[in-house]
């Protein structure tokens, strides 16, 4: 198994971006990880585009993003992948970038990934993110990630604020 590097970190700017849709965000983080690994002029070296979403389909109406990506971002002829896997579609990404380069498929491959909730209304927002649950046992009856996420503090003694980052406790 060959060694394997993360050589760049990008993200967009944090807020409202609902003036932009899917592909242009993941392409504002995309351009910034590939400055920071000083690879933006030299990208054409990149092989393989993994992309991690789990909502566009549904949210956005996007479904070929991961192409999109590439061709917005003239990587081409680099081939591209969308990764869905729920709540966990970034790690199941980044782990199928480590396992292109580390067998050796590719030598090069970029992970990125994002969602666009804004384009719906916030009950539409929570109904498609409750159906990440599982189907039979918790959406079925009315579960929300949300309502776990009010189970959480009094179960660990943390502050509600703490899961936003802005009280006390917070990193």
């Amino acid at each position: 198994m060959r060694k394997v590097a993360i050589v760049g970190i990008g993200h967009t700017v944090f807020g409202n971006l609902s003036d932009f849709d899917l592909v242009d965000i993941m392409s504002f983080a995309s351009a910034n990880a590939l400055d920071d690994a000083d690879l933006l002029k030299e990208r054409k070296i990149i092989e393989q585009v993994f992309v991690a979403n789990m909502g566009g389909g549904i949210i956005n109406h996007q479904t070929g993003i991961a192409s999109a990506l590439v061709s917005r971002m003239d990587l081409e002829p680099a081939m591209a992948e969308l990764v869905e896997n729920g709540p966990a579609s970034g790690s199941s990404a980044l782990k199928c970038g480590f396992a292109a380069i580390a067998c050796g498929l590719v030598d090069v491959a970029m992970v990125t990934g994002g969602e666009l909730m804004r384009t719906v209304t916030g009950w539409k927002g929570t109904d498609f993110v409750s159906t990440l649950l599982h189907p039979e046992v918790e959406y079925n009856y009315g579960l929300t990630l949300p309502a776990f996420g009010h189970v959480y503090p009094p179960l660990y003694g943390a502050l509600r604020v703490n899961r936003a980052g802005t009280g006390p406790g917070s990193c």
